[in-house]
């Protein structure tokens, strides 16, 4: 072989050996480190340029990075007070370790929660976040533990209110005693039904019936109550006691409230003998108007299962219910608020008799209902409460069409009436087509009109300024407070005008 080629050709040789060697050996400079907020990172210097290295740490894979056009690059990762074992991996497979990094954590000295204060209803939810800063305002990538009163709050700080009050929500870490707080206030649940247990009882003298009240929200949540009870006659315990004891024949109402709310519940007790089956005790239809025939028919009332009387629940009289069905079931006096049972007051409207309410078995059927003590209802419009056709899905209050009324005499008496017809399932009626007719409703007029020529004008301003201030008893009192004040006055506003 020619000594010059052979010569060149080691030179050539050495060359490609030294430039081998140098690509082997490019990118081992290189260094760990930690960040001013605690957090380890790999870094190299003088590297293959724009080449994506792989990071592991502790045997997994925690990310990657591309080197710039000088072949530097720089990843962080991790959280402080962890011991890393690095490596950096190249994209020909070539692993380079790179050492063993633990950050010390960065003093820990605030911890922000956001947001700082809600207001949540009861079931409802709040994502809270925090954050960790050190003492120069450096943020500290810290997974903060949460804890919290009056409801519930998960892992990664999704609070659940599960009951009413003022509560804190705590962000902390293990091993610091720094906490950072949120304050959240939890509304009461709208209370919107008060049912009592039982509802209906039957009793003799001097027995007795524990009741219990519960409440509810309008999604049938309960809502914690203590209630308060009142009964119009016999004993019941105060407080949240229910312990009644009947201590007259009757048929009285059980009232259970609260005083933070207008929603009531109640339950119906029956003392004594109901020979006619229509909800109403024999000593109650006794005592009604005429020598107990109220509808002035020659047959006492208790012996009649068409025919009842009942006090009505304002104080103003007896009322008796007349109808053309074989037989009246489950009738009560009602006012406006037990109707409603507090829930949706009709506020444009008075009920100076109150309500009756009575189930009819039969499809349809005439009624008339005799006011006891008034001679006429000149004024008046009659007025129900309850669901409407075709949903039958929402009670509301609304007035009944085709209302006749008359006056007739009864034992001597000027008696006022209303007589209508009633169709199974059709307005009138509470329910669908049942083979039965569920009626509440009362006499009522427009609040304000004190003259009772069916609209609310002048005249009745009149009366109303020359009432202004009066106490108990004045017809212009429309509120029940006492006294004719502002409140008399905006419910009178309301109806300016109004006619039915």
């Amino acid at each position: 072989m020619n000594t010059r080629l052979s010569f060149k050709l080691k030179i050539i040789l050495a060359i490609l050996f030294v430039a081998g060697v140098l690509a082997a050996t490019a990118g081992t400079a290189l260094a760990v480190g930690c960040t001013p907020d605690g957090q380890p990172y790999v870094e190299v210097h003088d590297w293959l340029p724009n080449e994506t290295l792989e990071v592991y740490a502790n045997g997994q894979k925690v990310g990657e990075f591309t080197t710039d056009s000088n072949g530097y690059g720089r990843f962080a990762f991790g959280q402080p007070g962890v011991s890393y074992e690095l490596l950096l991996k190249r994209p020909n497979g070539q692993e380079i370790p790179a050492g063993t990094i633990k950050c010390d954590l960065p003093e820990l000295t605030r911890i922000d929660v956001t947001p700082p204060e809600v207001t949540l209803n009861v079931n409802e939810q709040q994502q809270f976040h925090a954050k960790c800063y050190d003492a120069q305002g450096n943020e500290i990538p810290i997974t903060p533990g949460w804890s919290a009163a009056g409801g519930t709050i998960t892992t990664g700080g999704l609070y659940t209110a599960t009951t009413a009050g003022d509560f804190t929500v705590t962000a902390s870490v293990q091993g610091s005693t720094v906490t950072g707080t949120a304050t959240v206030h939890v509304n009461p649940p709208e209370l919107t039904r008060i049912d009592v247990t039982p509802p209906e009882v039957t009793l003799n003298v001097n027995e007795q019936q524990q009741l219990q009240a519960k409440g509810y929200d309008a999604h049938g949540n309960e809502v914690p109550i203590d209630p308060n009870w009142s009964a119009l006659e016999g004993n019941i315990t105060r407080g949240s006691g229910g312990l009644y004891t009947a201590t007259k024949e009757g048929d009285f109402t059980v009232r259970a409230s609260v005083p933070w709310s207008s929603i009531i519940g109640i339950a119906r007790v029956h003392i004594g003998q109901d020979d006619d089956g229509d909800g109403i005790r024999d000593t109650v239809e006794y005592s009604a108007p005429n020598n107990g025939d109220g509808n002035g028919d020659g047959v006492p009332d208790r012996q009649q299962k068409h025919v009842t009387s009942v006090p009505s629940a304002t104080g103003q009289g007896y009322i008796t219910v007349e109808t053309t069905c074989s037989e009246n079931q489950d009738v009560w006096a009602y006012t406006d608020a037990e109707a409603c049972l507090g829930a949706d007051f009709d506020y444009d409207y008075d009920y100076a008799y109150g309500l009756v309410g009575f189930c009819l078995p039969c499809s349809s059927a005439t009624v008339r209902i005799y006011f006891h003590g008034i001679d006429e209802l000149s004024g008046y419009i009659y007025r129900k409460y309850g669901p409407i056709p075709p949903d039958f899905d929402k009670p509301q209050w609304y007035t009944l069409a085709n209302v006749i009324y008359g006056t007739t005499m009864i034992g001597g008496q000027v008696v006022a009436y209303v007589e209508f017809i009633l169709v199974d399932g059709e307005l009138g009626d509470d329910t669908g087509v049942d083979g039965q007719i569920i009626e509440p409703g009362g006499p009522a007029f427009i609040a304000g009109d004190f003259n009772m020529d069916l609209v609310v004008d002048f005249a009745d301003l009149r009366f109303l300024a020359e009432q202004w201030l009066s106490g108990p008893g004045s017809e212009a009192d429309l509120d029940g407070s006492g006294q004719v004040d502002n409140v008399d006055f905006a419910l009178f506003s309301r109806n300016w005008r109004r006619q039915p």
